[in-house]
């Protein structure tokens, strides 16, 4: 665990929350995970270079995600979800890959700060993190973090290829499988998240995609 990563589980405890309560996610069964994995911090990396976070990348441990800034796609990192690979860049959620029989895979010092700091409750979905979007926003926005990122994201693209050509193309068959109906058993959380970022994104569905959605 980094001494950073311990730094802000410390500001976690000063707000006197207790993480980690096994006995009720032993309950549970891990629900949450079984429909998506966790997101990351820079810190939850160590070291976070982009020669780690590659090798972990191909070792299938973790992939990419993007949030959006002001319109702008930033790459973030997250566990890797089954069936998924290195860009899981708006693609329906599935089940966290490190999720076994008997829990996850992961041991306390190694999971995720979201995981560490999501505090369990015995009425799923009730479960909560005090981590915010804005935290997360902040944390994959320094600037030495989005250079590594940058590097990280190169070294994956196609020649020629560039981040936000790989959003086009993942909106674009979302809006192909949704007009087509191939995506009947996609939830309607994953659609309507995977639209409302589309449309921040300043992607123009055809008129007929919003009726398909929320009908």
């Amino acid at each position: 665990m980094t001494q950073e990563k311990k730094n802000y589980l410390r500001t976690l405890e000063f707000k006197s929350i207790r993480y980690i309560n096994h006995d009720i996610c032993k309950r549970c069964e891990g629900e949450c995970c079984k429909k998506q994995s966790c997101m990351l911090l820079p810190c939850d990396i160590e070291p976070f270079t982009a020669k780690q976070i590659i090798h972990l990348l191909e070792n299938g441990d973790l992939s990419i995600n993007a949030l959006l800034k002001e319109n702008i796609a930033i790459p973030f990192l997250g566990i890797r979800e089954r069936e998924k690979g290195v860009f899981s860049i708006l693609e329906p959620h599935s089940s966290c890959s490190k999720l076994t029989e008997g829990g996850c895979e992961l041991s306390d010092d190694e999971r995720p700060i979201i995981a560490l700091d999501l505090i369990p409750s015995y009425s799923y979905p009730n479960c909560y993190s005090t981590i915010t979007m804005e935290d997360i926003m902040v944390a994959w926005t320094s600037e030495n973090v989005k250079n590594v990122m940058r590097e990280v994201v190169k070294y994956f693209l196609k020649e020629g290829e560039t981040f936000d050509e790989i959003i086009l193309k993942r909106i674009q068959a979302f809006e192909h499988d949704i007009v087509s109906g191939v995506n009947k058993l996609v939830t309607f959380a994953d659609k309507y998240s995977i639209y409302m970022f589309a449309k921040e994104y300043g992607y123009k569905f055809r008129d007929d995609v919003y009726e398909l959605i929320f009908k």
